[in-house]
């Protein structure tokens, strides 16, 4: 008989299942384009501020000095700042206090370092605000003792303004590096000096009232101090790998130090100086016993300067043809330095071996010579049964590459015409792979990375990609904004009140030629008026 038609025996008739497609390389989880958020990847991290296990992620807004706080796809808590933020890192102090480990949040402004910690309740009724809990001021440089010898005896009237003035200039020319106020006083004295009247040797008293009024208001306040601010901020792991583990913030001044914090974020542990302000900084995720690690930073002199265990190695710098653009390290061994010129380079800072080849420090690994400039990077550290690092750029065409040493893994299309600025991987919600991004319009976007994702650098996945300049040129469509919803409705209104908009404008222009006549005739009176006169006088 006629075979059972339960499904059990194959029908050579049926249409076949297509294969499986290639998994996601990513999922997007929300997106919000009005958060109006002025963040780069510096002024980006999560955290675990309430201690329950939900990681909120943590921003700091440039534009509008705040900080703010999402928990999943909710604005949950803002903070103010008393100045413009440069960096923020959030990282967990020794502490005393029991109960559960809360992380505290150190953002840099101006000359301090702000420390906030989370707990707070929030209007939504979650643990995600944030109270300020500590106030670091970073220390002042040394001041010229010949220039607070000129102001002591400025104070005490036994020196004049004008052999104050000169003694200062005199410094000045020296290479003397001066504190705000002198540099203030030098230039009121020479403002005045070039004045046509003081040339002609008139109103010298009046020039000397007011740097002497300028010297009243100034001694009062006490001896000159030199106030230097913060450029970067960094965090080393204290002991521990864990995500709670106890680590010590590093925080980078425009005079070329770098100080690390002790561990319980009170005082100042070490110093390092470098020739040159920094710009970024990170440190490597190898060994974590205290001592062993490689701080490196990036300067604005084109070089790439390392703290290995403790002590600037004068051996191990690093020079660039390009300003850098961002600072990446994966595991211990490597940092990765995007530059201005699309070229990304990637040296060794310790001796290791690959593949039962010898890597010595200092040597360079490769180089990447991207489609376009790197606008933020960050590092890709994926938790799962075994831990992956990769490096992921984001460039101004609108592509989030991710690499692999040399090898391209992983690609994500952005927007072209919105590029993203600031990113930062790692938990987010529940989530244990979460990539945030903070686009140039001042969205954010989060985008969870799939389990089954492929890391390999497979050609399968890696076909959005374009792999050449021709390619890449052929694959980018036309630069055609899409028809938005706020588009559509635009249209349809101009459409709807037209009449209206064109009586408007019209109006507008009528005024605007009216007001330009107007100035047109006052001009032509004014002028008129004096060559009338002088037009009489020779008649």
């Amino acid at each position: 008989h006629d075979a059972d038609p339960s499904g059990m025996t194959p029908n050579p008739d049926a249409p076949r299942r297509p294969k499986p497609k290639t998994p996601p390389k990513w999922l997007d989880a929300w997106s919000d384009p009005m958060a109006n958020v002025d963040a780069t990847s510096e002024l980006m991290d999560v955290a675990d501020l309430a201690g329950d296990g939900e990681w909120r992620l943590v921003m700091c807004s440039a534009r509008e000095r705040k900080i703010k706080v999402w928990a999943n796809a909710r604005l949950v808590s803002e903070q103010g700042l008393p100045d413009a933020p440069v960096a923020m890192r959030c990282f967990y102090a020794q502490t005393n206090e029991g109960g559960k480990r809360k992380p505290n949040v150190a953002v840099a402004a101006g000359n301090c370092v702000f420390i906030f910690r989370g707990g707070g309740v929030s209007a939504y009724g979650t643990n995600s605000t944030l109270r300020p809990y500590y106030k670091f001021t970073l220390p002042s440089l040394p001041v010229e003792p010949r220039e607070t010898e000129v102001w002591r005896r400025l104070g005490n009237d036994s020196l004049t303004i004008d052999d104050a003035f000169n003694e200062l200039a005199e410094a000045r020319d020296a290479g003397a590096p001066l504190t705000e106020r002198t540099l203030e006083f030098l230039a009121l004295g020479e403002e005045e000096l070039n004045n046509d009247n003081n040339k002609n040797g008139l109103h010298v008293n009046a020039r000397n009232k007011r740097l002497a009024a300028f010297v009243r208001s100034q001694t009062v306040a006490g001896p000159p101090t030199r106030p230097t601010s913060a450029t970067a901020l960094g965090v080393i792991k204290h002991v521990a790998d864990d995500a709670d583990a106890v680590s010590r913030l590093i925080f980078c001044t425009e005079d070329g130090q770098v100080h690390v914090l002790s561990a319980d974020a009170k005082e100042v542990s070490a110093t390092y100086q470098l020739p040159s302000a920094v710009a970024f900084v990170a440190v490597t995720t190898g060994s974590r016993a205290e001592g062993k690690h490689v701080i490196a930073c990036a300067c604005r002199d084109n070089r790439v300067y390392n703290i290995v265990d403790g002590a600037v190695d004068a051996a191990l710098v690093f020079d660039l043809e390009a300003p850098a653009c961002g600072l990446a390290t994966v595991g211990g061994n490597v940092v990765v330095i995007p530059c201005a010129d699309d070229v990304v380079h990637a040296y060794a800072l310790r001796d290791h071996a690959v593949d039962g080849k010898e890597i010595l420090a200092g040597q360079k690994l490769y180089s990447l010579y991207l489609p376009a400039s790197v606008a933020s990077v960050t590092t890709l550290d994926v938790n799962r049964q075994r831990r992956l690092e990769r490096v992921a750029f984001a460039t101004r065409d609108g592509y989030v590459r991710a690499y692999h040493g040399s090898k391209l893994v992983v690609t994500l299309k952005t927007d072209e015409n919105d590029p993203c600025v600031g990113m930062r991987f790692g938990r987010f919600g529940r989530e244990e792979n979460a990539l945030v991004a903070v686009a140039a319009s001042g969205g954010v976007s989060v985008r969870i990375m799939p389990r089954r994702a492929d890391l390999t650098g497979s050609n399968e996945n890696n076909r959005d990609a374009p792999t050449d300049e021709t390619s890449r040129l052929a694959a980018t469509p036309l630069a055609v904004p899409k028809k938005t919803k706020l588009y559509v409705e635009q249209t349809a209104r101009e459409r709807e009140f037209g009449r209206e908009m064109h009586v408007a404008f019209q109006k507008d222009l009528c005024r605007l030629r009216l007001n330009t006549a107007r100035a047109r005739v006052a001009a032509m009176r004014d002028g008129g008026g004096g060559g009338a006169r002088g037009g009489g006088g020779g008649g």
